[in-house]
């Protein structure tokens, strides 16, 4: 089907919130299918997603999906892709059951993993490329958490979005101390596009009199 037509509607049981979609119609119709979602605390992360892996359903373009978010809302993505979506993803408490999912579900694994999980030393990481297992969707939820390109978690989100045909993040705060916490996330969703900070920071500085002015409209 062409990118305009949503399959989806129909097939989730959540009331229909037009701004829910917007995200959904974004991802559509983006170069690269990879997106950050910036929305305030409560309007339905999950939904949004939901509505996303819907559609990819739909298209027949939904096989290994993964969602990565803090462990405390892993029973949160869970239940509701579930309950609402009908999307079965299993939820990961540990290595070996992360291990055994990708080993047996070759092709179909849908799983909600926290960030710890991820680490560029973790033996799934290695499992993951040496099987050369790649990714429908790949969902960061509290993306923000990636905003040290530093650390074993971000080498890990990196090595796991090269092999993603499409990704999703999402932060109610996506910058949380300055610019340069954006800009790594940004980089992971799209390397080529952000490949240089000093750009990105002159194209903030830029861009900052009409940002000014769209928010007192």
């Amino acid at each position: 089907s062409n990118n305009s037509t949503i399959s989806s509607l129909k097939a989730s049981k959540t009331l229909f919130r037009p701004y829910q979609f917007k995200p959904l119609l974004k991802f559509l119709y983006s170069d690269n299918r990879r997106l950050l979602i910036a929305d305030e605390v409560g309007l339905g992360k999950t939904i949004e997603a939901g509505h996303i892996m819907l559609e990819l359903k739909a298209r027949n373009e939904l096989h290994n999906a993964l969602v990565i978010c803090p462990m405390a809302l892993q029973e949160k993505w869970t239940t509701e892709l579930n309950e609402k979506f009908g999307l079965d993803f299993v939820m990961i408490e540990d290595k070996d059951q992360f291990m055994h999912e990708l080993r047996y579900h070759n092709g179909f694994v849908k799983v909600v993993v926290n960030y710890d999980k991820i680490r560029d030393t973790s033996e799934v990481l290695s499992f993951i490329e040496e099987r050369n297992i790649k990714f429908s969707l790949v969902v960061c939820d509290e993306s923000h958490r990636l905003r040290n390109k530093e650390t074993h978690i971000y080498r890990g989100a990196r090595k796991i979005l090269d092999v993603a045909d499409s990704a999703v993040f999402m932060s109610a705060t996506p910058i949380m101390i300055n610019e340069i916490n954006l800009f790594n996330q940004l980089k992971l969703l799209d390397a080529n596009l952000y490949d240089n900070e000093e750009v990105y920071l002159n194209n903030v500085q830029l861009n900052k009199p009409f940002v000014r002015a769209l928010s007192m409209l």
